[in-house]
C-alpha cells in the first residue's frame, strides 16, 4: 500500500474541486468575447479581457488536463482524436500561412499619420495657425526649427513621447 504526500493530496483535492469548473466558467467567457470580438461587438472594450483570460484559460485547462490525464492518454489513443489533431493543426496553420492582411487599428493609423504630418499641414487640422501651434509646442519645453518638422521628428529629437505630445496639445 503507497500512501500520498499530504501535498499532493491537498493539490488532488483542488484540482478535483476547480479544474472543470473554472475550465467550464473560462471557456464561456472566451467563447462569448470571442464572438462578440469577431462581429466587432465592443471589440476594443473586451480585447484586453479576452486576452488575459485566454491566458488564464491556457493554464486551467492544462491542470484540467492533468487532474484528467488517465482519461486524455485514452483518447489520445484513439485514430479519431489524432485525426481531430491534424485537422486543428492544419487548419491553424492554414490561418497563419494564407489568413487575411489585417487592416490595423484605424485610430492608431490616424494617429501616426497626425504625428509625422509637417507642423504645416497639421495645424489647420487641429484649428490653429502655424504660428500658434509653434507656439504651444515651443512652451511645452520643446524647439522648433521649422514648419516642415513633424510632432514626431520634434518629440523624438528631444527625447519624448510623440503621442504625449499630441496629447498634451490637444488639451489646450
Amino acid at each position: 500500500m503507497t500512501t500520498q504526500n499530504p501535498a499532493d493530496q491537498g493539490f488532488d483535492a483542488m484540482l478535483r474541486k476547480y479544474a472543470t469548473q473554472a475550465t467550464s466558467a473560462l471557456a464561456v467567457v472566451i467563447g462569448v468575447t470571442g464572438v462578440m470580438m469577431f462581429f466587432r461587438i465592443a471589440k476594443g472594450e473586451v480585447e484586453a479581457m479576452h486576452e488575459w483570460l485566454g491566458l488564464t484559460f491556457v493554464a486551467v485547462a492544462a491542470l484540467h488536463v492533468v487532474r484528467h490525464r488517465r482519461g486524455f492518454m485514452a483518447m489520445l489513443r484513439q485514430p479519431r482524436m489524432r485525426a481531430l489533431f491534424v485537422v486543428t493543426a492544419v487548419a491553424a496553420l492554414a490561418f497563419l500561412v494564407r489568413g487575411p492582411v489585417k487592416q490595423g487599428n484605424p485610430l492608431r493609423q490616424i494617429t501616426q499619420m497626425t504625428a509625422n504630418a509637417p507642423l504645416s499641414a497639421l495645424a489647420p487640422v487641429m484649428g490653429v495657425s502655424t504660428e500658434e501651434l509653434t507656439t504651444r509646442l515651443q512652451g511645452a519645453g520643446l524647439t522648433v526649427t521649422g514648419t516642415d518638422q513633424s510632432i514626431d521628428s520634434i518629440a523624438k529629437a528631444q527625447g519624448r513621447d510623440p503621442i504625449g505630445v499630441l496629447a498634451d496639445l490637444l488639451k489646450k
